[in-house]
């Protein structure tokens, strides 16, 4: 009961707080943590890698924070500092990239791009650092490989690295796996594994307490347009697929008879765990992705129902039949491709080498605005019937330090569009004067552009006639790009993919070099993205078809 004792017993209550403080870590402060690493680059280029970061427990500023790394003398280094404004939410996955979405293979635009995002392969440590320099999270300790993720293309993917619990630490190796799904990418790409902008499957996002820890994933609605968007929050950050019908052998019309053999695919996610009923419209049901040869016998209309199921819901694609009475003579066969117009944006037939002029260029970039070194571009797209490959063709830039270039297996959707950077083709484009040839495997010049004294920021293409139907057009957002521009499928065109440029609007970059305007960049195209992806629109062509960029 003496006085005495007070002081001490403060001191120790003191003592126990401090160890509590030290005991709870910091992964009890932090509310974003990293949540997936891709540290091996892509086909396209070793340097196309990305860091998710992802809030949890409640709203977070950024503001000021660090995202660092450490450089091949062990020294960190920051690679990003967030720019005032910057917020994220529980549940919400941001990119930070060091590339734009053109130039890598993500689906959506990064949040933030940075030149000085580079990942070592060995010795990887991230640290998420406040604006006080204190660390927030880590990912990975600094020794050795990496805690997990893949650098190799056969048999085994290029892979990410993926958090399991986002309340969990960072630097425990059991709380990272190698990513199995493949969720945004562009173009339904299946060269790599990862979820760049959705949550991994199983993911914990929510409270750090052990108890009160909930699942990301979540129920969404049957239809196409409810696929998720990079960024959203977790209820909605499911593996949403994008079936489509593979014709494998056989036609779609025939006289007397028809024959066909069809495979379901799906431009996004995987089809591993999912379920498929494909009902041939004559009582006639299969319950597998990958059904048995089916023979129509009967003259009549028949529509294919697919149904594919996974833990977001069930997403439907129909395909028409026609069987006739007469001996015409079929009008589809395996090979080709039919835009049906209907709710499957595309039948596709396995990827086929391209002969003849399969591909153009639709357009260069020999001196961009900034620096040119990574920035240069050739845009090549496939105008053939059906879905193609560049494995053999050739660009050739005479005069160049490196002149030809030789593409490898590419594989092109039909009527889709790429392009390659510089850095991609070893290739210095050349602000002077150029000549670029697009040659086939045949060793056949298909095409030939040239320039003289490029302008900044002028893109040079061939003159092409309209590929577009006339008058106002339905078409289906399939990706908003920035706040300006968007991917659509045109409805009334035989599902033709266009990129547009919304006429009146100038966007905030989301690449620009000032912080403050690639936040409002980011701002506009999540506004963008909530008013139209995924929407049917109406497009009305201004009075040139198309700009300096093809669009």
């Amino acid at each position: 009961m003496s006085p005495i004792f007070f002081p001490h017993r403060r001191i120790i209550i003191l003592c126990i707080a401090l160890v509590l403080s030290l005991l709870v870590g910091e992964h009890a402060l932090a509310k974003a943590v990293i949540t997936e690493v891709h540290w091996a680059g892509s086909d396209l280029s070793t340097s196309d890698e990305w860091i998710e970061i992802a809030g949890i427990d409640q709203e977070a500023s950024l503001s000021g924070w660090t995202l660092t790394t450490l450089n091949s003398s062990s020294a960190e280094v920051t690679m990003l500092t967030f720019p005032d404004g910057t917020v994220v939410r529980p549940g919400e996955f941001l990119v930070v990239s060091r590339f734009v979405a053109a130039q890598s293979r993500l689906l959506s635009e990064p949040a933030f791009i940075t030149s000085a995002m580079s990942l070592p392969n060995t010795k990887l440590l991230l640290r998420l650092r406040d604006a006080n320099g204190q660390v927030m999270d880590q990912a990975d300790d600094g020794t050795g490989s990496p805690f997990a993720g893949t650098n190799s293309t056969s048999p085994v993917l290029k892979a990410s690295m993926e958090r399991v619990d986002l309340s969990g630490a960072g630097d425990d190796v059991g709380n990272w796996v190698t990513a199995t799904e493949m969720v945004g990418w562009a173009n339904g790409q299946t060269v790599m594994r990862g979820t760049p902008g959705f949550a991994r499957i199983g993911t914990s996002v929510g409270s750090s307490s052990a108890s009160s820890q909930t699942s990301s994933s979540a129920s969404s609605a049957s239809s196409a347009s409810s696929s998720p968007q990079a960024g959203s929050s977790a209820s909605t950050s499911c593996p949403v697929l994008d079936p489509y019908f593979i014709l494998q052998s056989g036609a779609t019309s025939g006289a007397d008879k028809v024959t066909l053999n069809i495979q379901l695919g799906t431009h996004q996610g995987s089809l591993t765990s999912a379920t498929c009923v494909v009902d041939f419209d004559d009582e006639t049901v299969s319950q597998s992705c990958n059904p048995p040869s089916h023979t129509y016998d009967e003259a009549g209309t028949y529509t294919i129902t697919a149904e594919v199921k996974n833990s977001c819901g069930t997403v439907t694609r129909t395909m028409p039949v026609t069987v006739t009475g007469s001996s015409a003579s079929s009008s589809f066969t395996s090979g080709e491709v039919q835009n049906t117009g209907n709710s499957s944006p595309f039948i596709e037939s396995n990827p086929v080498m391209n002969e003849g002029k399969g591909f153009v260029i639709t357009g260069v970039l020999p001196n961009p605005a900034g620096k040119d070194p990574g920035n240069e571009w050739v845009e090549i797209r496939n105008v053939s019937n059906q879905t193609a490959s560049l494995d053999g063709w050739t660009l050739r830039l005479p005069h160049a330090k490196k002149s030809m270039f030789t593409f490898g297996s590419v594989s092109f959707f039909l009527h889709e569009s790429k392009r390659f950077s510089d850095r991609d083709l070893g290739m210095t484009l050349g602000n002077t004067a150029g000549e670029l040839s697009l040659i086939n495997p045949a060793g056949e010049t298909v095409q030939t552009l040239s320039w003289k004294d490029a302008r900044d920021g002028i893109t040079y293409s061939a003159d092409r006639p309209s590929t577009l139907p006339a008058g106002p057009v339905k078409a289906k957002v399939l990706h908003v790009i920035d706040g300006d521009t968007l991917d659509v499928a045109l409805t009334d065109g035989g599902h033709q993919t266009e990129r547009v440029r919304l006429i009146g609007i100038d966007a905030p970059e989301l690449h620009a070099s000032d912080a403050r305007q690639m936040l409002l960049g980011r701002r506009a195209t999540d506004f963008l993205r909530s008013l139209v992806e995924g929407e049917t629109v109406t497009l009305e062509v201004g009075p040139d078809e198309r700009d300096s960029y093809g669009r």
